[in-house]
């Protein structure tokens, strides 16, 4: 799960944004909350039932690691005929840190 997350922010940050790497900017995160819902239940007509959520904290710090801001962003796992995907989850939990961060660190 950390590892795809990972991914998907750098890929985010890195490659759709253009950050760049350095020090000038660090970002540390933790999965607060991590709900993998039923699967079989989102896949039924009235699914939300089953629903699962991934709440990620983020925090910002500068280079001198005085922390400069702190978020939480919560994505949902979408149902659907095979009922959906918790990667669907991370990715959209990602998605948010890396507008989150271009909204405000730009």
């Amino acid at each position: 799960l950390a590892k795809g997350f990972r991914k998907e922010l750098e890929s985010g940050l890195f490659e759709d944004v253009g950050f760049a790497r350095g020090e000038q900017l660090r970002l540390a995160y933790r999965i607060v909350q991590m709900d993998e819902g039923s699967r079989l239940s989102r896949t039924l007509p009235a699914g939300e039932s089953g629903e699962g959520t991934l709440t990620v904290e983020v925090k910002y710090f500068n280079a001198k690691d005085q922390k400069l801001a702190q978020t939480r962003v919560e994505s949902k796992i979408e149902g659907g005929v095979l009922g959906g995907s918790f990667d669907s989850a991370v990715h959209k939990a990602a998605r948010k840190v890396v507008a989150y961060t271009s909204e405000n660190f730009r």
